[in-house]
């Protein structure tokens, strides 16, 4: 389970940072389409233009960027990642593309560099919702779960409105044998997302544990 992201919003509104080039000619116009066809969730179409682009200018980092995000999407995972650490090689500020990085990484089932990923992420932007979560979910992986719970209520702290931060806090709590605490998260989610399965099951599961009563 993968924490949501808007990512595209924070994409577009740090767009100059990211382009390598100011004017590319033919390429910036491949690179703009490649962008429209990802937002509009064509990610085949998407990395064909990419690919115009990085044939004419290897070191674009926004097109490395985007051909990883739209080969994450097509579930290419072995490229998306050859992409995605490019991305990060060429704009290591970026965390952006530490946090793509580290999805991509999660997908590969490789949690103590995703952890990682979402680490740096989270050194350059500490607000980064996404990434506290997705690193939970990555030190859940690891049987931290302490520092999973950790993770997950940073998440919350900046936005608790999160039924799944809620959930996998939940999660996490119940892994430590805290079943009232994890009861509590489940509920929680369940208010925000009546239809949240998971966490109905989980709730199930809390209720019937010692000390879900009483702490």
């Amino acid at each position: 389970m993968e924490a949501a992201s808007p990512w595209f919003d924070r994409l577009y509104s740090r767009i100059v940072r990211l382009l390598t080039i100011a004017d590319d000619g033919q390429a910036g116009r491949w690179y703009l389409d490649g962008q429209a066809r990802l937002e509009a969730g064509q990610p085949a179409q998407a990395v064909a233009s990419f690919d115009r682009v990085l044939e004419a200018n290897p070191g674009h980092a926004a097109a490395r960027l985007f051909r990883g995000i739209a080969r994450l999407r097509l579930q290419r995972i072995a490229e998306a990642l050859d992409d995605l650490s490019q991305a990060v090689e060429l704009n290591p500020e970026e965390e952006i593309a530490w946090f793509q990085y580290g999805l991509a990484l999660t997908r590969a089932a490789r949690h103590a560099e995703a952890e990682e990923a979402y680490t740096r992420a989270l050194l350059l932007e500490p607000g980064y919702t996404s990434a506290w979560a997705n690193r939970g979910i990555a030190r859940m992986q690891l049987d931290r779960p302490a520092e999973a719970e950790a993770d997950f209520t940073q998440a919350l702290d900046l936005d608790p409105g999160q039924a799944d931060a809620h959930f996998l806090r939940g999660a996490a709590r119940l892994e430590q044998g805290r079943a009232r605490a994890a009861l509590e998260d489940f509920n929680a989610a369940l208010v925000l997302d009546p239809g949240h399965a998971k966490a109905r099951a989980y709730r199930t599961q809390a209720i019937e544990l010692p000390g879900a009563a009483s702490g």
